[in-house]
């Protein structure tokens, strides 16, 4: 019901079939939901922390353990740098961490994803 003096402009739309859309729509919505489905627990918000740890001249630092603490009580994780000074938490929660390393610390925060920290030891 149209108020009165106003004008609409109205035309018809004849939708007609088209074989084949139907089903293509249904599988394509039938892939996503199968993919939501059996995504592990916690994959969407999964975090790493990589980095280099290194001397003041510039070398790689090898073999030197590293301690990140998680601030809000998610857990303590260790490891050691590798021979080009390499090191990786690759599987940890995003949040705020102190970052140990040869009596230095380092206060950090973990977004989702790759997060890169690099380390010159004093």
């Amino acid at each position: 019901m149209e108020p009165q003096g106003m004008k609409t402009n109205q035309k018809r739309i004849r939708l007609l079939p088209c074989p084949g859309h139907g089903i293509f729509l249904f599988l394509a919505s039938l892939l996503l939901s199968a993919s939501l489905v059996f995504l592990p627990p916690g994959a969407a918000s999964a975090a790493g922390l990589y980095g280099v740890v290194s001397y003041p001249n510039g070398e790689p630092a090898g073999g030197i353990p590293l301690r990140i603490e998680s601030l809000q009580g998610k857990g303590i994780f260790e490891t050691r740098t590798g021979r080009q000074g390499n090191y990786g938490f690759p599987d940890i929660a995003p949040g705020s961490y102190l970052l140990r390393c040869q009596g230095q610390d380092q206060e950090i925060f973990v977004t989702p994803g790759h997060n890169r920290f690099d380390l010159y030891l004093e």
